[in-house]
């Protein structure tokens, strides 16, 4: 089934900057954006302060198409070293079955982790390899871990298309973002946000900012266009994004570019190349497009 022009030009593109403990201080980062004639327009921003309202965001009405910052799947070496399913549905439910909480998963966790080597310790999915992303197995600092399990069995219990793993309607499309490779583009290796930024020094806090900048800049240029093919329309919100220091509001717009890209790749498999490799997860970039290919 194919989106009808209609249907294209209604199409809303989320970016989700998601958080595995949404609250006041810390929601989930929604954009809410649409493309036209190759111009990305951010309408709105939507802080989702906890899950009930990022699992009605799922229940909204398609199309839509979006791209959400957290592992949607976890490295085949550790499935198999658990016993689990290599299918993503049945592992998915069946670590909702096993555990209650986050909590629960983490400590199973660190229990797989007591005693084993230091490179024994944190596995990676082809994925992560390629974009210098943190394992999926990792619950602490970064809490990616406990992100899958918060995000992972709520795409599993909802009517969207979770790429690679299970296709349900065009209608709503979920892919896996990781907005850091983006902003990487543009502000090298020079770090751009932090939950913290009162602890950073004066010079540490410019840096970053500066940074950001260099990121709003990058997306609203015609480089991010020869990559992507789009970029995203100036708006005075973009003052905004730069001043959030946690970068949480850079973070979701950047997703909503991933997410853009992914819709344009629609017709080939939405970015994500039919290789065996790429069906344990992937993140939609056509950075990772060639790559991929020669897995």
């Amino acid at each position: 089934m194919q989106f009808t022009e209609q249907e294209t030009l209604r199409l809303k593109l989320y970016g989700i900057d998601f958080t595995c403990a949404p609250g006041k201080k810390k929601p989930i980062t929604c954009a809410e954006c649409r493309l036209t004639d190759g111009l990305l327009a951010v309408d709105a921003l939507h802080l989702l302060r906890d899950f009930a309202e990022f699992e009605a965001l799922l229940n909204q009405p398609g199309p839509w198409m979006a791209a959400m910052d957290f592992p949607f799947s976890l490295p085949a070496k550790w499935l198999k070293e658990m016993n689990w399913s290599p299918e993503w549905e049945k592992y998915v439910q069946r670590i909702s079955e096993l555990f209650a909480t986050r909590a629960d998963f983490a400590n199973c966790i660190h229990d797989y982790r007591t005693g084993r080597s230091a490179g024994d310790k944190y596995y990676l999915r082809r994925i992560d390899t390629l974009a210098g992303a943190c394992s999926p197995m990792m619950v602490d600092y970064i809490p990616v871990g406990k992100m899958f399990f918060e995000g992972a069995r709520r795409l599993l219990n909802s009517d969207v298309s979770v790429l690679p793993f299970v296709w349900r309607s065009p209608q709503k499309v979920a892919v896996e973002g990781y907005p850091a490779r983006l902003a990487h583009r543009f502000a090298g290796k020079q770090g751009y946000k932090s939950d913290q930024p009162k602890r950073l020094t004066p010079a540490k806090q410019a840096a970053q900012r500066q940074a950001r900048q260099a990121i709003v800049v990058g997306i609203t240029s015609e480089q991010l266009a020869l990559e992507f093919g789009l970029k995203v329309q100036a708006a005075a919100e973009q003052d905004e994004w730069i001043a959030d220091a946690s970068g949480d509001k850079l973070d979701a717009v950047l997703c909503a570019i991933q997410a853009a890209w992914a819709f344009s790749k629609k017709e080939q498999g939405y970015g994500i190349p039919a290789t065996d490799a790429a069906q344990e997860g992937w993140i939609a970039d056509p950075a990772f497009c060639s790559q991929g290919n020669a897995l």
